[in-house]
């Protein structure tokens, strides 16, 4: 196996909004939605908070780093994807609100994320995403692991493990 390097890390959690914050354990209350400032608007207007906190923590890594979003390949991990927005579309079934619109459809696809992290960084590479439950670290740094080995070059890994 290749050896690997961890060079930037990126955190953003609902009060948090970077490493440093959640280090310090003192969460910014008003801090409530991620900026993502990185995705153009028509995509930040229509997104999920789980693609808006990918968006923040992948800026916030790769300016610790030396790798390009634009250019590494992208591994996203999250226990459960969007489960927001597919419990919001399952709800509107029930409730008898018809068909689900577009836009809350394609929020409730897991690799949504990685999708709008690609279209804003212009990444035509290679991206995935997984949902592991408990186990999603471990498989997402697996995954990341074995696209180093596979294709070389920069990682850029991000999971959340819970939403």
């Amino acid at each position: 196996m290749i050896p690997a390097f961890v060079t930037g890390v990126g955190v953003w959690a609902p009060g948090f909004r970077d490493a440093a914050a959640w280090l310090r354990g003192a969460p910014d209350l008003a801090l409530r939605t991620a900026p993502a400032e990185l995705l153009p608007a028509a995509l930040r207007r229509r997104c999920s908070a789980l693609s808006r906190m990918v968006a923040e923590a992948a800026v916030e890594a790769a300016s610790g780093s030396a790798a390009e979003l634009s250019r590494a390949s992208i591994v996203l991990g999250s226990a459960f994807g969007e489960l927001t927005a597919a419990v919001e579309m399952i709800r509107s079934f029930r409730e008898g609100e018809g068909i689900p619109s577009p836009t809350r459809f394609h929020n409730s696809v897991h690799n949504t994320p990685v999708a709008y992290l690609s279209i804003a960084t212009e990444n035509r590479g290679m991206a995935t995403a997984i949902a592991a439950g408990d186990e999603t670290p471990a498989m997402g740094l697996l995954e990341a692991l074995t696209v180093l080995e596979e294709r070389g070059g920069a990682v850029c890994l991000r999971g959340v493990v819970k939403q």
